[in-house]
């Protein structure tokens, strides 16, 4: 994908991977039907020809861990049908508009400010600091761009909004057309 994993990415991954594991563990006890401390040991190698040792639980915890972690990955990107709701009820959230400025006025998603990737990299983005920053383009390529650009600029509350504005309207959100610089802060 060409994109790294950022620190709350990795946090969440790593917290999912371990409540899976926990999961993985009552679901154990559950299928065994006893207390936690009457589970059989977890060995994934039988131990002898007459007695193997139950290795079921183990793949209980491993289904837990692999679902745990998918589940604190998917939880790490903006979902695209509640986009428009973060932003009614967040007022801690900057939504950046980096298309061209043309693209911007031909239409753009409600209380948006416009910073086009162009001009990331020459700008004061102080303003941004202990933001939650959702970036957007026409599509998500400009924006994932930016947000690389933004975290490497020392803005760490960046989520791309992976689809853009073509997914912003396919689920029903509308269009602003006027010119709103400062939504965000000191940005003009």
């Amino acid at each position: 994908m060409g994109r790294g994993l950022s620190r709350h990415v990795i946090k969440r991954v790593l917290l999912g991977s371990v409540i899976g594991f926990f999961i993985g563990w009552i679901f154990a006890a559950y299928w065994f039907g006893g207390a936690l401390s009457s589970l059989p040991s977890y060995c994934p190698i039988p131990v002898g020809l007459k007695n193997n040792t139950n290795t079921m639980p183990l793949i209980h915890q491993a289904v837990g861990l692999a679902l745990g972690a998918l589940a604190g990955l998917l939880s790490a990107f903006v979902p695209n049908s509640r986009f428009g709701q973060i932003f009614m009820v967040d007022k801690d959230t900057v939504i950046v508009d980096v298309r061209e400025r043309g693209e911007y006025e031909a239409g753009h998603i409600p209380n948006s400010i416009s910073i086009p990737l162009a001009e990331i990299g020459d700008i004061d983005l102080s303003f941004l600091q202990d933001k939650k920053v959702i970036v957007y383009c026409t599509s998500g390529i400009r924006s994932a761009k930016a947000a690389k650009m933004l975290r490497k600029r020392g803005i760490d509350g960046v989520v791309d909004f992976n689809g853009g504005i073509r997914v912003w309207l396919k689920n029903g959100g509308r269009l602003d057309f006027e010119l709103n610089n400062d939504a965000g802060g000191s940005y003009a």
